[in-house]
């Protein structure tokens, strides 16, 4: 036999064998190149499956919720452009100033206390078409002691002007047709804000004219005029020429408290019991109250909600509830628009007008309410989404566009607010929760994939120093000898 000597020796041996020790169960010898080795990139490409797909869902969801809203306020703008708002145009007669100002003699003391025929035939030729729908688009102005002084002080600058005259009859006379000069009437009023007007019309009112009677006539401006007063002095003021006189109302104080005996004997319109319509005075104390309410002068927070029961309480009783503070729920604007007013007792020449519906107010009523204000809302329109409040006058008749005579309960609002719904972020918040959740768990899977990744490879690498280690052990000599 071939004696065997330590390593190291130059003899004669047989070809060395490396002895490696078996991997333990459960573990996987670290990759060649890459953070992760093919079941756990397997399990990570599945994860980031599931997240993408995850997300896209969500992604697609609210898009069509963003879609959906957008169709909507699409929708609402195109309903908007198909119903433009028209345009009134207004014809007013032609004054003829220059021919006025040439027929007219009032330059000096003499000249005004003699009237010119001619002048006021033409003033009246000018004046038979005017109205009360003219008054604002010709630029009419309030004959008041102030715009007196200032026509009897310089005529020639506002000959053919239109004035409003309101006042009492102090004195007047009727005259027959003469030439081209028609039958009138010429007298002299007080006017209501102080100062003195002749006037010249050609239509008195239904009853008559009576001394003392309160009286509204719009007219042109003629001339600067003097006559005698009763004293024997001299009376100087503005001549205006107008069609007709009206009886008319003197101006209401401003109302700052309401009497409740002021709306004891208003009565609401029914279909059964019959229709009394709208009262006068009443009316307009309730503007007047609600155009001069203070901030703070009424308890809003406290006043009654007008639900579905509470209007049931008011198609019940109106009694109850009249000239009381309600508020209205959120409603919809079924129209609204500027209503030029006749001659009011306020001399107020516009009000807010329109109806509001609801479709809780279905049963109790007809679902709407009709209103005015005394104030402007030029933001409000048709369809808006309004909350509302004010004060309950009466149940008023009207008749629908389908014919026949309805109820509705009549309001003066002193506030009608625009509401602004709020955009649901809901699916927003969900998708960014969502997101943000899905992100945190991958980030804590991927810090438990890299621990876990450390420690396998220092597993590792302490079985493979282990295995160095006893290489001396696992050298061995294989053959005989």
């Amino acid at each position: 036999a071939t004696p065997r000597g330590p390593p190291g020796h130059a003899h004669p041996r047989a070809p060395l064998m490396k002895i490696t020790p078996p991997t333990p169960p459960g573990m996987s010898p670290a990759p060649d190149r890459g953070l992760f080795n093919p079941s756990e990139r397997k399990r990570m490409r599945w994860l980031l499956i599931t997240f993408v797909l995850v997300v896209v869902s969500l992604a697609v969801m609210l898009q069509r919720e963003s879609q959906r809203l957008a169709e909507e306020a699409e929708a609402q703008r195109s309903q908007q452009a198909r119903e433009p708002e028209l345009e009134t145009v207004v014809v007013v007669p032609e004054i003829d100033v220059a021919r006025l100002e040439q027929l007219a003699r009032d330059s000096t003391p003499g000249e005004r206390a003699l009237l010119e025929p001619a002048a006021l035939t033409q003033a009246f030729r000018d004046a038979r078409l005017l109205t009360d729908k003219l008054f604002e688009p010709m630029g009419g102005r309030a004959l008041d002691a102030d715009a007196a002084a200032q026509l009897v002080a310089a005529p020639s600058d506002h000959r053919g002007g239109l004035f409003r005259a309101h006042g009492w009859v102090d004195r007047f006379r009727r005259y027959a047709a003469a030439g081209d000069l028609p039958a009138h009437t010429r007298g002299l009023l007080r006017l209501e804000g102080g100062g003195q007007a002749w006037f010249a019309v050609i239509a008195e009112p239904e009853r008559g004219l009576v001394e003392d009677d309160f009286v509204r006539l719009d007219g042109l401006f003629v001339e600067a005029y003097r006559a005698e007063d009763d004293g024997g002095g001299c009376i100087e003021a503005p001549l205006v020429a107008g069609p007709r006189a009206v009886t008319a109302f003197p101006r209401l104080d401003p109302v700052a408290e309401l009497d409740p005996e002021t709306f004891a004997e208003v009565t609401d319109d029914s279909i059964a019991e019959g229709i009394s319509g709208q009262p006068f005075h009443p009316y307009w104390e309730l503007v007047s109250y609600v155009r001069n309410l203070q901030p703070g002068q009424v308890d809003w927070s406290q006043a009654p909600v007008l639900d579905r029961e509470t209007m049931s309480q008011l198609a019940m009783d109106g009694a109850s509830f009249r000239a009381q503070p309600l508020r209205l729920p959120l409603s919809q604007v079924m129209d609204s628009w500027s209503q030029v007013q006749k001659d009011n007792p306020l001399r107020i020449e516009r009000l807010t007008e329109g109806w509001i519906g609801n479709e809780k107010w279905f049963g109790p009523a007809n679902g709407v309410i009709r209103y005015v204000s005394p104030f402007a809302f030029p933001a409000i329109d048709r369809k808006d989404e309004v909350l509302a409040q004010g004060f309950f006058l009466k149940h008023l008749a009207y008749e629908p566009s389908k014919g026949g005579v309805a109820i509705a309960p009549f309001f003066v609002l002193s506030s009608i607010e625009e509401h602004t719904p709020v955009v649901d972020k809901t699916w927003q918040r969900l998708l960014i929760g969502f997101t943000v959740a899905v992100l945190l768990l991958a980030g804590v899977i991927w810090t438990m994939l890299l621990r876990d990744r450390r420690r396998s490879a220092q597993l590792q690498d302490c079985l493979l120093y282990t295995s160095d280690a006893a290489d001396d052990r696992t050298w061995g000599w294989v053959g005989g000898g």
